[in-house]
């Protein structure tokens, strides 16, 4: 019993200890990005990360460079520092898992598209213009929504580089179209993934990682546009949500915007509050 005792407060003095040696995470965005470089280093000690940029890491690994974007970890740090090293070390693991998860050659079916918003894709067009090489596959869906290129594993996503797909024999015109195929084949169908808020009168799918890329199949929300007389309007707030429901009057699109905004408030990792409305030819941001 007394060596028990004993043990208690040794056994907290040196988990004391121990968080005193950890460095505190910088809040100063180049200092962070070198930070995260010693994190992957100490958990990879063969992969070479150097600071590519601001919120940019350049990692080295068997399967050729590749270029790991901080800005999401960053954004949660910023938002809310008692969730910093949290997030950053479920970041630095998943990371690291995918990986090894992807070491190898890109494959066709581990393509697919992830819809994110002007914060996520600033960054990235930032970081093509000075490294052409390894510039991300990225291109504009409509108001602040842009779509990405990246490519598939249990732990996370990769962003795909043009010279990837290069070396695939693929075009970035048939790599989205293979991603948006890919994505639409591994998600269960709308009405499956579907909620509905009586309250409200709208609906959301959620559940799925990919949920938000559903926008992206253009031509299967056809149907529903014609169903709400050519009014269907939805929202991707977060890429595991997708809302909708029928925005033919003012007061209905301010029932969205709400349900959005509320969303995005409590999102870990928000994309976009903005309301979009099909159209045959694509879609187009509406106001409430």
């Amino acid at each position: 019993m007394k060596g028990s005792f004993l043990a208690v407060p040794i056994a907290v003095s040196i988990v004391t200890a121990a968080l005193a040696r950890e460095p505190a995470i910088p809040k100063d965005v180049d200092r962070f990005t070198a930070y995260m470089a010693k994190r992957f280093e100490a958990v990879e000690p063969t992969s070479k990360p150097t600071v590519a940029g601001p919120l940019a890491l350049n990692v080295q690994r068997p399967d050729g460079e590749h270029t790991l974007y901080l800005y999401r970890v960053w954004d949660i740090c910023e938002r809310d520092r008692r969730q910093c090293r949290k997030q950053v070390d479920e970041y630095v693991t998943d990371m690291s898992a995918v990986a090894h998860e992807l070491n190898g050659n890109l494959k066709a079916a581990d393509i697919r598209v992830v819809v994110r918003g002007a914060g996520y894709i600033e960054p990235i067009q930032q970081f093509a213009k000075d490294h052409p090489e390894n510039a991300a596959v990225f291109r504009l869906v409509a108001g602040d929504l842009w779509m990405i290129c990246v490519r598939d594993a249990p732990h996370g996503i990769q962003m795909i580089r043009k010279a990837e797909l290069t070396a695939l024999g693929l075009t970035e015109d048939q790599a989205f179209a293979l991603g948006i195929k890919n994505v639409a084949a591994a998600l269960p169908t709308l009405e499956a993934d579907t909620h509905v808020v009586k309250q409200m009168g709208l609906k959301f799918a959620g559940g799925n990682f990919y949920e938000s890329s559903r926008m992206l199949m253009h031509d299967s929300w056809a149907e529903l546009s014609k169903a709400y007389n050519g009014h269907l309007v939805v929202s991707v707030p977060n890429n595991d949500l997708l809302i909708y429901g029928n925005g033919g009057g003012n007061g209905d699109r301010e029932v969205l915007t709400a349900f959005t905004k509320e969303v995005i408030e409590r999102a870990p990792k928000p994309i976009s509050a903005s309301l979009f409305e099909w159209t045959p030819t694509g879609w187009r941001v509406v106001t409430p």
